[in-house]
């Protein structure tokens, strides 16, 4: 996950964006563009969508202001969220590339694999597997049952 202004994203190379979500706001179509041939998997853009322009947070406080008529320092937090959800202004979730699902959890032989040289037995997996892969609870619940019935 990366969380910057949009400008110093332009820096981020395709290794350094591919697979990532990235949270930030002002985001145009030339820039969604870009991010799709980083291989960037999300954008938040706290910035919402008026009009099919991208508002950003001094665009819209202006145009709040005028449709109010209220001076800065009179408007409140409770106005700002009145009109924005009377407006129904939400931040956009894009998906560059398409929306695809990623499963963040693992299988035993993936994780097996990346912790465990082929030539270590299953059993390091228990030591280094910090999530609860299939071989993990299983090895967990033999050696359970087994301390229980030693102590009969």
């Amino acid at each position: 996950m990366v969380v910057a202004p949009v400008h110093e994203l332009d820096d981020f190379g395709a290794r350094g964006l591919a697979g990532k979500t990235i949270i930030t706001s002002t985001v145009n179509d030339r820039r969604i563009a870009l991010f799709k041939d980083k291989g960037v998997h999300m954008v938040i853009d706290g910035s919402p969508m008026l009009f099919g322009h991208v508002l950003g947070r001094a665009s819209s406080d202006a145009m709040i202001l005028a449709a109010t008529g209220k001076e800065p320092d009179a408007l409140l937090e409770d106005d700002y969220l009145e009109i924005i959800t009377d407006l129904q202004l939400e931040p956009r979730i894009i998906y560059p590339n398409g929306f695809k699902r990623v499963n963040r959890s693992h299988s035993s032989s993936t994780r097996c694999r990346r912790n465990t040289s082929r030539t270590s037995s299953r059993s390091n997996c228990f030591r280094t597997c910090r999530r609860r892969c299939s071989w993990t609870r299983w090895k967990r619940r033999w050696r359970t049952r087994r301390r229980s019935s030693t102590r009969r």
